[in-house]
């Protein structure tokens, strides 16, 4: 899964363009150097559903309108929040709204990296994640920061299906400029045995089409 932090040192800024394929999940900015804290962002940059929270009874398709596995067709795997299985209590996603540090260092030692703190989208019913696909999806999007300031750089939990990616973006600066660049976009089945570290370890997912767990794994 889901999820990777990446870091982009960049200037001041508006919004951020991801032009191919990933689902993203919270961003944090960098008021120091190398120091990231979470920050709100417009409504519009959530455009998909991707987490069963954890009130959800089946159909499980009913409570997600896209995942990584199938995209819109809802089929494959799907993220679900944390308290989805009472009995496993650290399986899942952090819950809606909650802040987090990362779990891992960017070396790879295990954290957790107060460096790097992220919130998650405040509600799991609605739509909580930017998604982009180049099968079934839209192939370009933006985030918009809501309260637009100085900043010494960016980091998003992000991750790919399929595979992974290479992401392009466009940052739009407050001056008119743009600024291009990419990173790379982990498979959500990566797991923390190599670069990128994941921020956050779901250890489970759930099967999109019945409610039951897909398979145990370790993803971002």
């Amino acid at each position: 899964m889901k999820k990777q932090t990446q870091l982009r040192k960049i200037k001041p800024m508006k919004s951020f363009l991801i032009p191919i394929g990933l689902t993203c999940l919270c961003v944090s900015l960098g008021h120091a150097a190398d120091v990231y804290t979470p920050v709100p962002l417009t409504v519009s940059s959530f455009s998909a559903d991707v987490v069963v929270e954890k009130t959800a009874a089946p159909p499980i398709e009913n409570y997600v309108t896209a995942g990584l596995d199938g995209g819109t067709n809802l089929t494959g795997n799907a993220w679900i929040e944390t308290g989805f299985y009472p009995s496993r209590p650290s399986w899942g996603l952090p819950a809606h709204g909650t802040t987090f540090s990362a779990q891992y260092n960017p070396d790879g030692t295990l954290g957790p990296d107060t460096n790097h703190v992220y919130k998650m989208a405040p509600d799991y019913t609605v739509n909580n994640a930017l998604f982009l696909s180049r099968n079934n999806g839209p192939a370009a999007a933006s985030l918009g920061i809501a309260n637009p300031a100085v900043y010494q750089g960016l980091s998003i939990v992000n991750c790919s299906g399929n595979g992974g990616e290479t992401i392009g973006y466009m940052v739009h600066h407050a001056d008119l400029t743009t600024e291009t660049g990419t990173f790379v976009s982990a498979d959500w089945f990566h797991g923390n045995g190599s670069a990128p570290f994941p921020a956050w370890m779901t250890h489970c997912l759930l099967r999109s089409e019945e409610r039951r767990v897909g398979k145990e794994c370790r993803s971002r």
